[in-house]
């Protein structure tokens, strides 16, 4: 993928999830998929540690949400995954000093 193509895929995203904010709420579920979306994006152009701040917004997300306990852990157990990949290609990028320890 090209640098272009991740620039307009940003811009449509960050567009996406300002209009569903707006519509259902900051710490509304659906904003969780879009969070984890954008942090996929910026770990393949190998941004890690914005990847990483969009995948506390989706902890956030969850940890907010009222939701059956064990969808909550499964949720919160899938982002830690996420993360921990992040941080492992910050690892085999040499980066792993640079991780935003939390």
């Amino acid at each position: 993928m090209e640098a272009g193509n991740f620039k307009d895929a940003l811009s449509l995203l960050e567009k996406s999830l300002k209009m569903n904010q707006e519509v259902l709420g900051g710490d509304h579920m659906s904003n969780a998929a879009i969070f984890t979306v954008v942090s996929n994006v910026y770990s393949k152009q190998k941004e890690y540690e914005k990847a990483i701040i969009q995948l506390q917004q989706v902890e956030q997300i969850y940890l907010q949400q009222n939701q059956d306990p064990f969808e909550q852990q499964e949720n919160l157990a899938n982002t830690y995954l996420e993360i921990a990949k992040v941080l492992n290609k910050m690892k085999d990028d040499s980066k792993l000093e640079e991780a935003i320890i939390f």
